[in-house]
């Protein structure tokens, strides 16, 4: 404490403890400082923070009240830090529960990411407390704020699940051992005519939808359900396709289906895309459908159906396979989709598509190659193609890296780097998988599994891309061999994979590292 108004604090210090207010008026503090500035008539001098002058009677323990520029009196009081502090201690701690809040909107932090948060909350919180006792309140105030920017700064940089959701297991897959069945055919059911067509898990893990190609889609808490429980039936006949939007906190859920238009009794039949609202997943609700009608006669020979369904990673795009083109709808309101492209290539019957995890590259399935589209927006532009002779029945996008894998009806997969066009690997596999009918790569891109028609489901080590391996093979019912396997998803967080065979057996591994 230093100048002329340390007399003022050494006057305010030696009055008594009982003295909690104290008015002076301003010839009063003249007689004890000495002459006093013009800017005194302004109650904003008497009230800055920054001068010396506050300083020195903060500095004791007081500080100014009230300012009367017309009567020129001036009322100190004593400040109490305890008060203070705790005050700017509940700030603080606001601050920190906002900041998580913010961070629960997009995905649960991780434990190291919490720890740095509480030291980094404690050390804003003594911050202000230190700024309150010495500046202010309004000093106290600006240290809350940065507590507040400091925590949702600290999420949105240092925790990774920010950015690609809870932490998972890595490293290949080594084994998986059977975790339980879902729909498992026996006489009390009346899964055994139908066809599963297509899996997929919800973002956060805790649904499985299950097309099952003879009739409805079906949604499963996961994990397995207790014994005799039964899934959530979605009303949609004959479904090909599911897939779940891509946002962490999404409850939207694509289907394709065909079914007879109830409105024209027998005169045709419809395909459609529809998207539905799972927030409650027992009551699911449609927001759209996108159909189309055709003739009986074109519709038996598949020429109408819809097959292949994808999201774009930012969820903002949902495509579809119709005919023999891609049609490419703008989700940004779902219950309005509005189309933005109608993408062809050849003849031929578009079926399997996917994006790439960049959401620039669109795949897509086509008699004997793989057509890739460049992205940018609702732009859509012709690249290349990938041959494949014997059809393509399957892809699937390393989510790390980015490289495509396809399989066909000739034993065959392969990995391509989609930027150049190049096969980074062919694989061949023994007789055990004559036909690859779905793949799918785990979490961390370092694990490949191909579903097989011989009702079984390999698992390859893809950590060296160009020299992939073997490491187990599954089988999907209990008579292998008979009724293939059409279609397999990993879970979000890479411990269960979940495989689905034309019997209507759905099965869930539990997977080890």
């Amino acid at each position: 404490m230093a100048g002329k108004y340390e007399a003022l604090a050494l006057h305010l210090a030696r009055l008594p403890a009982d003295v909690e207010r104290q008015e002076f008026s301003f010839d009063e503090v003249e007689a004890i400082v000495g002459l006093l500035p013009k800017t005194t008539r302004d109650a904003t001098w008497w009230r800055t923070a920054r001068g010396t002058h506050t300083i020195a009677w903060r500095e004791v323990g007081w500080q100014v009240a009230d300012v009367d520029p017309l009567r020129r009196t001036v009322v100190f009081e004593r400040r109490h830090p305890k008060t203070t502090a705790l005050r700017t201690l509940a700030f603080a701690l606001v601050a920190v529960v906002a900041g998580i809040a913010v961070n629960a909107t997009l995905t649960s932090p991780g434990w190291v990411t919490f720890i740095a948060v509480l030291v980094l909350a404690i050390a804003l919180m003594w911050i202000s407390a230190m700024l309150q006792i010495r500046h202010g309140f309004l000093w106290a105030a600006s240290g809350v704020a940065a507590s507040l920017v400091g925590v949702v700064v600290l999420y949105a940089v240092a925790s990774p699940s920010v950015r690609s959701g809870p932490a998972v297991p890595s490293g290949p897959v080594k084994d998986a051992t059977w975790e339980g069945t879902l729909g498992r055919p026996d006489q009390n059911s009346d899964l055994r005519d139908r066809q599963s067509g297509d899996l997929a898990f919800s973002p956060d893990g805790k649904l499985l939808a299950a097309a099952l190609g003879g009739g409805r889609t079906e949604l499963w808490m996961t994990p397995t359900p207790k014994p005799g429980a039964l899934p959530m039936p979605l009303v949609t006949p004959l479904s090909r396709r599911v897939a779940f939007h891509p946002g962490r906190k999404s409850t939207i859920l694509a289907t394709t289906a065909h079914h007879m238009d109830a409105q024209s009794i027998a005169d045709s039949e419809v395909t459609s895309l529809r998207l539905w609202a799972l927030a409650d997943p027992l009551k699911p609700g449609v927001i759209s459908t996108i159909a189309h009608e055709a003739e009986p006669a074109d519709f038996e020979s598949d020429a109408e159906i819809m097959e292949g369904i994808a999201f774009s990673p930012d969820g903002r795009l949902v495509a579809a396979a119709v005919r023999a083109q891609i049609e490419v709808w703008d989700i940004a309101s779902p219950g309005v989709p509005r189309l933005v492209a109608t993408l062809r290539r050849t003849g031929d019957r578009m079926t399997e598509l996917a994006f790439s995890p960049d959401g620039q590259t669109l795949a897509a399935a086509t008699g004997g190659e793989v057509a890739l589209w460049n992205v940018s927006g609702d732009r859509f532009g012709y690249r290349l193609s990938l041959p494949h002779p014997d059809g393509v029945l399957a892809l699937a996008f390393d989510p790390v890296s980015g490289v495509l894998a396809t399989g066909d009806n000739d034993r065959i997969f392969s990995l391509w780097d989609v930027r150049t066009g190049r096969e980074i690997t062919i694989r061949v596999v023994d007789d055990s998988c004559t036909i690859v009918h779905d793949l799918a790569f785990s979490t961390d891109g370092l694990t490949l599994a191909a579903a097989c028609q011989q009702a079984v489901v390999q698992l390859w080590n893809t950590k060296d891309q160009t020299s992939s391996v073997l490491v187990k093979t599954l089988p999907t019912t209990d008579k292998p061999g008979k009724r293939s396997t059409n279609a397999i998803a990993f879970s979000p967080d890479g411990v269960t994979l979940a495989t689905a065979n034309a019997d209507g057996t759905l099965k869930l591994w539990r997977l080890q590292r």
